[in-house]
């Protein structure tokens, strides 16, 4: 995402900066540059910014991380003609300035401002009598500044690549805070304080109780984010050791789908009896979490009465979700190619909603992300799937019968 002057990273005056029109005359009378000057230097800018913005994005997913957003912005010129002349010195000009072009990464965890800082270091050149630690600069109150602001160039390797050699002397800056540091200043931006001195003593005290919460709210997000983690692998842990006694949600569903024999073998059999085959779901995440809440509305509470359910009705259940699928494939134009992995779960609803009171059944599936159904459908291939059943535990049980 670009924008000219979408944000301002330097310091807290370029703020008041961003909002000029472009027409605002200059202090002077006369501007610090030239039109000439000013796409020369702009020019490179327009095609190095897109190009920053995605390799930085992709440096960061390299490391494991989703940050919120990655964006890249291009100063106004008024912008920088204003900052140009507040400086009044003959050093600072516009090809002095490293911030003409910068970028921001808002994350949504505070610890994962340091992890984005380490692969900055690692794969730029770092200025770092230019750059700065607003968490270790600013006031304790200064909650909305507690970012980082690098000043980088071109690492040397990256340099020899064809595709940047024309952009190895450009300086611009990178800006790493956490979503709720970035919430913060623009905010206090949209109150209208550009520094502390100005703020009502009142309000101060309340500006300061606030940079509190929201920095032990960035705390306690990661804190939280650590103690899911943790739960995940006791789950899982859990699971292979058969012990399910876990409650039904995102997590405990997750692990059971993979860590379960009990799933594996269900799935086994229909990705043989329907010729597809099994993968993981697009976004395991968000799959599990709409299969658990969907199994606690149809009554489960542990995986422990999961895991009885599908071992005792575990064959006719593959088999519902047989013909539940071939009726699809059939009125389908497109074929399907693969199940996801825990699927079955999806049908262990079905089948609960197939055995309900007609309009209690509809009621509930309109509550659940499912798509339409019919319900007469649905009892339909259930009653098929247990009659078959029936008949394949007798043939089993009395093979003379079949002949």
């Amino acid at each position: 995402m670009c924008s000219e002057e979408k944000y301002d990273t330097l310091s807290q005056q370029d703020y008041i900066m961003r909002d000029l029109p472009d027409d605002e005359p200059s202090t002077t009378g006369e501007a610090p540059f030239t039109d000439v000057e000013w796409d020369a230097k702009t020019a490179p800018l327009r095609v190095f910014g897109p190009s920053m913005e995605s390799l930085l994005a992709i440096l960061i997913s390299n490391i494991g991380i989703v940050p919120h957003s990655v964006n890249h912005r291009i100063k106004f010129r008024k912008s920088v003609a204003r900052k140009i002349e507040d400086r009044a010195r003959a050093d600072y000009t516009l090809d002095s300035l490293t911030d003409i072009l910068g970028l921001r990464v808002i994350t949504y965890f505070d610890q994962e401002v340091d992890k984005v800082a380490e692969m900055i270091e690692s794969e730029f050149t770092v200025d770092r009598e230019n750059s700065v630690d607003k968490r270790k600069a600013l006031d304790p109150d200064r909650f909305g500044y507690l970012s980082l602001h690098y000043v980088v160039q071109l690492h040397s390797k990256r340099m020899r690549l064809a595709e940047y050699s024309q952009f190895k002397q450009i300086k611009f800056e990178i800006q790493v805070r956490s979503i709720l540091q970035h919430a913060w200043a623009e905010i206090e931006h949209d109150l209208g304080y550009k520094s502390n001195s100005t703020i009502p003593a009142p309000i101060r005290r309340r500006f300061s109780r606030l940079a509190g919460l929201l920095e032990l709210a960035d705390i306690e997000f990661t804190r939280i984010r650590e103690d899911v983690s943790n739960y995940e692998e006791t789950v899982e842990a859990a699971v292979r050791d058969r012990r399910l006694d876990a409650a039904i949600d995102r997590e405990s569903i997750n692990a059971y789908v993979k860590e379960s024999s009990t799933i594996r073998d269900l799935e086994a059999q229909l990705v043989q009896a329907t010729n597809l085959s099994r993968r993981p779901a697009h976004d395991p995440a968000v799959y599990s979490a709409r299969r658990a809440d969907n199994l606690t509305r149809v009554g489960f509470q542990s995986l422990e009465e999961l895991d009885r359910f599908l071992r005792e009705t575990g064959q006719v259940m593959w088999r519902f979700a047989r013909n539940w699928l071939m009726r699809k494939e059939r009125a389908s134009t497109s074929r399907r190619r693969y199940i996801p992995e825990g699927v079955i779960l999806h049908y262990v609803i079905l089948y609960f909603l197939s055995a309900m009171p007609r309009e209690e059944a509809l009621k509930l599936l309109a509550s659940m992300k499912i798509g339409y159904i019919d319900i007469d459908d649905l009892i339909q291939k259930r009653e098929e799937a247990e009659r078959e059943w029936e008949r394949f535990s007798r043939d089993a049980h009395n093979p003379s019968a079949s002949d």
